[in-house]
């Protein structure tokens, strides 16, 4: 899958893409302020919790890993 963050295009790798849905995002408690790749929760129809991926959030620590000196 290709998206657009922020101006730059970036490529991400994905198992199977299942579908589309409409999902009401809650915010994460402040037990996990500071996760930077979530940005919510919702419930599937099947009732099951899905974490919601912060795909920029992602990004930005991926980014600051890379630019780490080892």
């Amino acid at each position: 899958m290709i998206v657009s963050i922020e101006g730059h295009r970036v490529g991400l790798v994905v198992d199977r893409v299942i579908g589309s849905h409409q999902t009401v995002i809650q915010p994460l408690g402040r037990f996990y302020h500071g996760v930077d790749f979530f940005s919510g929760t919702t419930i599937m129809g099947d009732g099951r919790v899905a974490m919601i991926l912060d795909l920029a959030g992602t990004l930005r620590v991926g980014a600051s890993v890379r630019s780490t000196p080892a």
